[in-house]
């Protein structure tokens, strides 16, 4: 079954759409009926900031065609012109790149659905950043042609930072390698460039789940792009919404090759005009009128219209960047940049070297030392049953869930760590399988790429499979064991401290469904960055090993953003402790890990 799958679809799940118009998609929508939408955007999304787009009359390909003299405007976008005069392409970017330019409505629609708990993933065609500028969160974009934020040099490859590049994109220059002098080209996707890997790794297991599939200001004219509409399910209901329609039905043999590339043998293109149409609505006009239709029919157009002028009076107030920000070092929900693999950065950098990547993940106890918690089966999570470790006294009126590190909750180790944590608060400890029973383990560090991790946590440890869960983990010890969520708190370790910080994070507020934690701690935490501060909305205790990095400057923007909350949050590193200390590597014998 799993073949016919992988290559004709998923179709398991039927969602009816009742009338082939906005107010069909609107029912669905208010009547919850969809929960894994897939929005496909192009440059049409962002033209009301002021960034133009390429192929309308006013394009950028009508500019250049004349100011460059170029029969063919798209050569300005291959690898092979830009090595040739990389001049063309840097006019473009200084017309891409606008200081200046801020969300659109659009965009704040798609934060919206990642606020409603019902995007799957954003997959978009443009550089200009603004999806993470309106608050997107890293792990629900895929960048399809990449990004300004770092750039290489095209003969010796070393690697610039974006505020390198911005600076000659400002002042109308090439940017320079200062090594060699050879021109630095932005880690964008060009004609005759390889897609980044996240894209070709995501949409197998994306498109299989999604159950709406919205496509907004693309002409749908570049391959493999274009194809994705094909890999749906040929009962999801997809709205399209342009100036002009399209059916993606790139002719000829390369597009029938790079069609197939993405979506082998299925062939879904859009039905507008046909009599069989069930599925399809196309919309002209701008994505902004669309959406806030849309939004107004669903009953969201406040909650949308709050959602902008909350995010703009914050970026007025300098609380947000106005402009495009790095996340180079740390992504959400363990999404590594590309970076890392490329590079030896993934092994040599401080605290990168440690995560998950050395260790034995095994209880130093004896196979006699017993645990004093008991596991029972959980259900009602949309991601199956899970099994679910719970230690401490049920009569409590606290509870704390433990988001323990990617080898498990099977381990020995940490489950002892949940009875003593539990015995030292006085608390009961929770700890659901989010793996449920595929842990990763450290034989696989020797035997497999990283990057298998990556495809690993996007099937078994995102964030919104521990989101789900852990309401459905904390909504049955309230309701089976009459346990209290007045005074909740959450503890993550390694991956576990990065979700532990989504938890109390404003950005998924409207996901937890009411559920608030009331006090945060990570211990030997991974890729946290200064965005988590940021969006924090509670006290927290980081508690890093030795050769953890330095938490001082997370702290530091803490007390700058929010002093209050820093006043009643503490740091303490274990100076004499390795990463891993409370939990799978700890080793229990030795008096000193014990005491930490």
């Amino acid at each position: 079954m799993n073949i016919w799958k992988k290559f004709f679809g998923n179709m398991d799940k039927e969602v009816i759409l009742e009338s082939l118009d906005l107010d069909g998609f609107a029912q669905l929508l208010r009547d919850n009926k969809v929960s894994n939408i897939i929005t496909m955007a192009g440059a049409g999304i962002s033209t009301a900031a002021g960034i133009p787009d390429f192929r309308s009359d006013t394009g950028l390909y009508k500019t250049l065609a004349s100011q460059y003299n170029i029969s063919n405007p798209m050569e300005v976008f291959t690898l092979s012109c830009f090595k040739a005069n990389p001049e063309p392409f840097y006019h473009v970017a200084g017309k891409l790149y606008n200081p200046n330019a801020r969300p659109t409505l659009t965009h704040y629609f798609i934060r919206l659905l990642h606020e409603k708990g019902v995007l799957l993933r954003h997959y978009t065609q443009n550089v200009d950043n603004l999806e993470r500028i309106s608050g997107l969160p890293e792990e629900k974009l895929i960048e399809a042609h990449g990004c300004f934020q770092t750039g290489h040099c095209i003969s010796c490859s070393t690697e610039y930072d974006f505020e390198f590049i911005k600076e000659a994109v400002l002042s109308d220059k090439v940017p320079k390698c200062t090594k060699c002098g050879s021109a630095v080209k932005p880690d964008v996707v060009l004609f005759g460039e390889g897609l980044p890997s996240r894209f070709m790794r995501s949409i197998n297991s994306d498109f299989s789940k999604c159950d709406m599939l919205i496509v907004m200001g693309t002409s749908l004219n570049v391959q493999p792009f274009c194809s994705l509409i094909h890999k749906v399910n040929h009962s999801v209901p997809r709205l399209y919404l342009n100036l002009q329609a399209s059916h993606s039905d790139d002719s000829g043999v390369m597009g029938f090759l790079m069609k197939f590339y993405v979506a082998r043998f299925q062939s879904n293109s859009f039905h507008f005009d046909s009599s069989n149409n069930k599925t399809d609505v196309f919309y002209k006009g701008t994505t902004d009128n669309a959406l806030k239709e849309l939004a107004s029919k669903a009953g969201w157009e406040q909650d949308l219209l709050n959602l902008q002028a909350t995010n703009e009076s914050a970026a007025n107030g300098n609380c947000l960047r106005p402009l495009p920000y790095l996340t180079c070092h740390c992504v959400a929900v363990l999404h590594f940049p590309l970076s890392y693999f490329a590079t030896e950065k993934y092994d040599g950098d401080a605290g990168v070297n440690v995560c998950c990547t050395k260790g034995n993940p095994q209880a130093h106890l004896s196979a006699t030392t017993p645990t004093k918690g008991e596991v029972v089966t959980v259900e009602g999570s949309k991601n199956g049953s899970m099994e679910m470790y719970i230690t401490g006294d049920c009569c409590s009126d606290r509870c704390i869930l433990l988001i323990y590190d990617i080898f498990g909750f099977e381990i020995k180790t940490t489950r002892i760590f949940a009875d003593l944590l539990a015995d030292q608060t006085k608390a009961t400890v929770i700890m659901p399988d989010y793996f449920r029973g595929k842990p990763w383990t450290a034989e696989k560090f020797n035997t497999l790429p990283k990057e298998q991790l990556l495809a690993w946590i996007d099937e078994c440890g995102s964030w919104d499979i521990v989101c789900e869960d852990s309401k459905v983990a904390l909504n049955y010890v309230k309701s089976k064991k009459n346990l209290s969520l007045d005074h909740l708190g959450v503890i993550g370790f390694c991956w576990g401290g990065k979700q532990a910080m989504r938890c109390c994070s404003d950005l998924y507020k409207q996901m937890l469904a009411g559920i608030q934690f009331k006090s945060c701690a990570v211990a030997h935490g991974s890729f946290l960055n200064e965005e988590d501060m940021q969006h924090l909305q509670v006290p927290i205790v980081l508690m890093p090993a030795g050769n953890d990095p330095d938490p001082l400057p997370l702290m530091a923007t803490l007390k700058k953003l929010k002093p209050d909350l820093a006043k009643n949050s503490q740091c303490h590193v274990f100076e004499g402790q390795e990463h891993g200390f409370c939990a799978a590597r700890a080793d229990l014998n030795n008096a000193d890990n014990l005491a930490a």
